[in-house]
């Protein structure tokens, strides 16, 4: 499987009928939890992310380049629109995620407010760009703004361009990039001159000829070769990843070539950072816990996911979610994910001390998954690529 995004015309029918019902009650086959989705958003074009910014309103991410904020009341109006910078003429190119600064709230400290985004433009660079809030309105954002902080060379293909921008609980920037796409990624993933198939990690604050900061502690800083900015390398095309918002672990989603996707689990530690610092996840050794390309490589050294599934039967392309930490969620401790073709959405216990897991699936459905998202309150959402937000519900 080569693309994020493939066209599925029965379950877009579907899912476009099933947004007339508002809501949608499945009982999953275990029958231990019952999952629910409540129509929050509809009408919206190819949504791809949602998110909070430290409050009650939802951000929606849209692939042509736009991010709409939906208030409480269901109103809503366009936060950015940055469409003429953003190309997503290929089926995985566009505008990506949205990750608001830690202090985005803290006005009376920054005099501003900062927020983070990362798209491809038309030569195929993926941008990671650095964008300013209204000042006099909590729900406009300054398309004037940007400050490009890092272009990603991926002049070849128009796939495998990852990515997830969110900070981690250290409060430093992370994000994730496609390997350069094609059916292969011509070893970017295992290569560390390249920024390509890896998880970086900086500082969005420049120095010296940098529009941002490396920081000394990341793994490969002290390096003679090899990109510093680097986190953590072995990834195929890591659409989305997350940090548990308890542990500060690092959960990461990458999508599989032909046979599995796969689900990464990377320790935080107890003092809650460093999750996945200078983790190998395989590719394109390993696909999941199989060989792919071998030659001159071996499981030395390599992290293995923490589960997979198989490809057949409609699954294709791993979309990563969150863990749901909230005490009263029939969820609690489960990390939630889904696959994009099939429309199937699986959990695993975040906690488990097990190295590998079976996943549990938790309903079968005709969505579209692009993304997964969390409120302010750790409620979580799905978005689905046909125009719509869902809010879950489990019991």
């Amino acid at each position: 499987m080569t693309l994020l995004f493939r066209s599925r015309a029965r379950h877009l029918s579907i899912a476009l009928a099933l947004t007339t019902l508002g809501l949608v009650t499945v009982v999953s086959p275990a029958a231990a939890v019952t999952i629910s989705f409540r129509l929050v958003a509809t009408g919206l074009t190819r949504p791809v992310f949602v998110t909070n910014a430290g409050d009650s309103r939802l951000f929606i991410v849209e692939q042509p380049g736009r991010i709409r904020v939906r208030q409480s009341s269901g109103t809503m109006t366009t936060f950015l629109d940055i469409t003429s910078k953003v190309n997503d003429a290929g089926n995985e190119q566009g505008l990506f995620s949205i990750a608001f600064h830690p202090n985005y709230n803290n006005s009376a400290r920054f005099g501003y407010r900062l927020f983070y985004v990362n798209y491809t433009r038309a030569n195929g660079d993926v941008v990671l760009s650095e964008f300013q809030r209204s000042s006099t309105s909590a729900n406009i954002a300054y398309s004037s703004s940007e400050r490009i902080l890092l272009t990603i060379p991926h002049p070849t293909y128009t796939n495998h361009n990852g990515g997830t921008v969110a900070f981690g609980p250290d409060w430093l920037l992370y994000m994730s990039i496609g390997d350069g796409g094609g059916g292969n990624s011509h070893d970017n993933g295992q290569y560390r001159g390249t920024l390509l198939g890896k998880v970086i990690r900086i500082n969005p604050k420049p120095s010296g000829s940098l529009q941002y900061t490396i920081p000394t502690d990341n793994p490969f800083y002290g390096l003679p070769t090899g990109r510093k900015e680097i986190w953590a390398y072995g990834l195929r095309n890591p659409w989305r990843f997350s940090f548990d918002p308890t542990r500060g672990d690092l959960l990461l989603a990458d999508v599989g070539q032909d046979r599995y996707e796969e689900v990464n689990l990377s320790r935080a530690g107890s003092n809650r950072f460093g999750a996945g610092k200078g983790r190998n996840y395989g590719w394109d050794c390993y696909e999941a816990y199989a060989t792919y390309e071998f030659t001159g490589c071996t499981s030395q050294y390599k992290t293995f996911p923490v589960a997979a599934y198989s490809h057949g039967t409609s699954n294709c392309s791993v979309t990563g979610g969150y863990v749901d930490r909230r005490t009263t969620s029939a969820l609690y401790r489960r990390y939630i994910f889904g696959d994009y073709c099939s429309g199937r959405i699986w959990s695993i216990n975040a906690d488990s001390t097990a190295a590998r897991q079976t996943p549990t699936l938790l309903r079968d459905t005709s969505y579209l998954i692009s993304s997964f998202g969390r409120g302010y309150t750790g409620r979580l959402y799905l978005t689905s690529l046909a125009g719509q937000v869902y809010e879950i519900f489990s019991s």
